[in-house]
């Protein structure tokens, strides 16, 4: 049996039971009324939440693939394929971060040829597949440097695509462009602002882009410029710098909590800092204040020899997920405390279960 036929095989085999269940039941509207007003969850066969989790991705050259993992014992609950955009136009060498996926997962964009190649799940073949390929009207601007798309990323509510138009061998901002993800394949992107680019070489070929941006909840777009920060800042972090954005200094590397508590990692040669994870607030001009120990790498249950490799933030269940030696710990976000293990590593389903582990490369906790 493919590898796929597995994948179907186990996806369905968990959807089958929140289908019945929510076909059964007293109360509510009659099947008849159902059917006449079905909501996009109920035609879906992959419930959202098969696709939270942890999210894994595999490069397995030409079949590329996601496995999603219950973060309380990490035990595989679906595989999702990526080889349907797999194509001439976007090449090979994948890595995790070629792939850029909305927030829900029912999307995923990837880079081809200076174009953007986005994909829609589908929940029939539990597997990706090119809906749209978003790419500039011109291949050249009147100066002679050639346009390309570049970071595509997803609104927070994953209904807009949006990305950026550069003009290489140029010094002149990026365009920030937009589409309905469910309407790219017919409408042309819209313009949101621009960001602006570090200059490149004399050729044009290398390309860095220091500044980065986003859209908010409400729509809005933002502009984060790298600055080199206040003075007495967070050096002791490896923050990396800062942003310059429309809300203040933000620390580059730091993850902010829903209530707007930070989090980020000690590397320091500081012998007064103990090495681990913090939590602070970061005041108007950008210094830390409130400064919280919450798991100090020399014990606490937490690997010295690994160290912290990676850690997310939970604010539903008011926590922080911790990975270190290839393990996942939990702890309380407002305290220091013992972390307590969720789980010693990932486990796999399917025919070559066993030789997925070492070729996982994770993508975050969702």
């Amino acid at each position: 049996m493919k590898r796929m036929d597995i994948a179907k095989t186990f996806a369905v085999s968990l959807t089958l039971p929140l289908v019945l269940s929510a076909c059964g039941g007293s109360g509510g509207e009659s099947v008849e009324e159902a059917q006449d007003s079905p909501s996009p969850e109920h035609e879906r066969k992959i419930p959202q939440d098969d696709l939270s989790g942890f999210a894994l991705y595999h490069d397995d050259r030409s079949d590329p693939f996601l496995t999603f993992h219950d973060v309380s014992n990490g035990k595989q609950k679906i595989q999702i394929s990526l080889s349907n955009m797999v194509l001439s136009e976007t090449g090979g060498g994948f890595t995790k971060d070629s792939w850029k996926f909305s927030p829900d997962f029912r999307y995923v964009a990837v880079l081809g040829d200076g174009a953007v190649h986005l994909g829609e799940l589908d929940d029939e073949n539990f597997a990706y597949v090119e809906s749209a390929v978003i790419e500039p009207e011109q291949k050249s601007s009147f100066s002679g440097g050639e346009i390309k798309f570049r970071a595509p990323k997803f609104s927070p509510d994953g209904e807009e695509l949006l990305m950026l138009e550069d003009v290489t061998g140029t010094e002149d901002p990026m365009k920030v462009l937009s589409v309905s993800t469910s309407k790219a394949a017919e409408d042309k992107p819209d313009e949101r602002g621009t960001v602006p680019k570090v200059t490149t070489d004399s050729d044009g070929k290398e390309w860095k882009m220091e500044s980065s941006y986003s859209i908010d909840e409400e729509g809005e777009l933002q502009v984060w410029e790298r600055t080199s920060g206040p003075e007495g800042g967070a050096w002791e972090f490896n923050f990396g710098g800062y942003y310059d954005t429309d809300h203040g200094i933000v620390p580059r590397r730091a993850k902010k909590s829903a209530s707007g508590t930070y989090y980020a990692m000690v590397r320091s040669d500081n012998e007064e800092a103990s090495e681990g994870l913090y939590s602070f607030d970061l005041s108007q001009d950008g210094k830390m204040v409130n400064k919280k120990l919450i798991a100090e790498e020399d014990g606490n249950g937490v690997s010295k020899e690994y160290r912290i490799s990676d850690f997310w933030i939970d604010d539903k269940e008011n926590r922080i997920i911790i990975e270190s030696d290839d393990s996942y710990y939990q702890t309380p976000m407002d305290s220091q405390g013992e972390p307590e293990l969720l789980f010693p590593e990932f486990q796999f389903e399917g025919p070559d279960a066993e030789n997925l582990g070492p070729y996982d490369k994770n993508l975050g906790f969702f």
